[in-house]
C-alpha cells in the first residue's frame, strides 16, 4: 500500500533514465523512482527501452506495484511524446537504451533526465561524455524546459558526497558551468537482481526496509520542488 502521506498532485512528467555506458544502474535506479512515486500514492508507469531479441528486467518481474511497459528498439527511434502517449500516465519513469540521448527526448512538457554512474574513473568519464554531450549539442534550446541530475549508483563504503562527485567531474574534463548546471543526487545503493525482484508486490517476497527508504528518498529528492529551483537557477 501506499505511504500515509500526502499524495502529490501534478501533470504529466517524464523522467529518462540515460547514459552511454551499460551497467550504470539505469533499471536499478529507475525501479526504485517508480516504486517510490508508487509509495507517494502516484500510479506510475514503467517503460524500458530494449533491443530486439532480449526481454526487459522489469518484463521478469511479477506483481510489480505500477505498471511496466517494454518497448523494444532504440531510444533514438522514439521521442518522449510518443513513450507518453503509449504509457498514458501522469507520470512516466522511462529505462533508455545504452547510447546517446537523442533530442526527440526532451519533447515532453516536463522532462527531467537522471544519468546514473558506478564509481570509478572509466564510469565517470563515460558520464562526462554524456553531460558535454547533451549541454553542448542537444539540450541547449530547452535548458530552461530540463532538468539534469546525476544520480551516484553503489557508492557505499566510497563515502563520496555531491562535492566529491562535483571535482571529479571537473577532473576528468567536465566544464566547470555544466557541473554548476547538474544536480548531484543522494546516492542509491546497488542491488542484485533477486533484490530488485523483491520489490515487487508479492506478500511472499517483501523488500528490505533499507531499499523502500532508499526508493522513497530517491523519489523525495527528485520531486523536490526546492532541488529543482535550485538545479534551474544554477
Amino acid at each position: 500500500m501506499p505511504d500515509s502521506m500526502e499524495v502529490d498532485a501534478v501533470g504529466a512528467e517524464l523522467v529518462l533514465f540515460a547514459g552511454s555506458k551499460g551497467g550504470a544502474g539505469k533499471t536499478l535506479s529507475s525501479v526504485l523512482l517508480s516504486v517510490g512515486a508508487y509509495r507517494r500514492g502516484r500510479a506510475p508507469v514503467h517503460v524500458q527501452m530494449t533491443p530486439p531479441g532480449t526481454r526487459a528486467l522489469v518484463a521478469k518481474l511479477l506483481r510489480l506495484p505500477f505498471t511496466a511497459l517494454e518497448i523494444v528498439g532504440s531510444s533514438n527511434s522514439i521521442s518522449a511524446s510518443a513513450i507518453l502517449a503509449a504509457a498514458q500516465s501522469g507520470l512516466v519513469v522511462a529505462d533508455l537504451s545504452t547510447e546517446r540521448l537523442n533530442l526527440g527526448m526532451l519533447d515532453g512538457p516536463s522532462t527531467r533526465i537522471i544519468f546514473p554512474v558506478r564509481p570509478g574513473n572509466t564510469e565517470i568519464e563515460y558520464l562526462v561524455y554524456d553531460l558535454m554531450d547533451i549541454y553542448s549539442v542537444r539540450l541547449m534550446p530547452r535548458a530552461q524546459e530540463t532538468v539534469v541530475y546525476v544520480l551516484p549508483v553503489g557508492f557505499e563504503g566510497a563515502d563520496i558526497n555531491s562535492i566529491d562527485l562535483a571535482r571529479s567531474l571537473t577532473s576528468l574534463g567536465c566544464t566547470p558551468s555544466i557541473v554548476a548546471q547538474t544536480r548531484i543526487l543522494p546516492a542509491v545503493p546497488m542491488l542484485s537482481d533477486d533484490e530488485i525482484a523483491s520489490l515487487s508486490s508479492s506478500e511472499s517476497c517483501r523488500p528490505l526496509p533499507g531499499i523502500i527508504h532508499a526508493a522513497a528518498s530517491l523519489y523525495l529528492s527528485v520531486f523536490s520542488k526546492r532541488l529543482d529551483a535550485h538545479a534551474g537557477a544554477s
